[in-house]
């Protein structure tokens, strides 16, 4: 399975069960560039959920113990091939980086810090679709119309799913605190 998109487009394949592996390879060189910066890092978005379909561009998220860190990780992740597209307007505190020839984006880092909002929710986001396949499929579907829909206009696409992901956080989190 071939990692890639260029960056505006959206097309959804099939789960492949190289993502895992392919998520595992990069962690380890990612963890070994950053050392001591890093609390965790973890595979999210659709290719960490098995079973459904997804844009073929890996998702990671690197959580730091300090946000201000960052500034020391730009050079070690662009010696790894990834490009530093500075930190994102919709939420504070998160940085995204870019791997992949030219335009074709194969790799998407966000870099956050540990106990962040970002880092809180896209976990539960994912695990949410990981133990619920019922939740999974319907936002396959969902998925498959925005991309019919936004095939050239990702960031509409992105947009468009975002009242579904934030109802799933919801319930996520109202799940969390029912077993607390």
């Amino acid at each position: 399975m071939d990692l890639g998109l260029p960056s505006d487009t959206v097309k959804l394949v099939p789960y492949s069960s190289q993502w895992g592996r392919l998520f595992q390879l990069e962690a380890q060189q990612l963890r070994a560039a950053l050392g001591d910066y890093v609390a965790d890092i973890q595979h999210i978005g659709s290719t960490a959920v098995p079973g459904i379909m997804a844009k073929p561009i890996l998702d990671i998220a690197i959580a730091l113990y300090r946000i201000s860190d960052v500034q020391y990780c730009i050079a070690p992740l662009e010696a790894l091939g990834y490009h530093y597209e500075g930190e994102q307007d919709e939420i504070k505190g998160w940085h995204f980086f870019t791997k992949g020839p030219g335009s074709v984006k194969t790799h998407h880092l966000h870099v956050v810090e540990h106990s962040s909002d970002f880092w809180v929710k896209r976990l539960l986001f994912r695990d949410y679709l990981r133990d619920r396949r019922d939740v999974a499929e319907e936002y396959v579907r969902l998925k498959q119309t925005l991309a019919e829909q936004f095939s050239n206009e990702r960031k509409f696409y992105t947009a468009a799913k975002s009242e579904f992901i934030n109802s799933v956080v919801a319930i996520a989190e109202n799940k969390e605190k029912d077993v607390d």
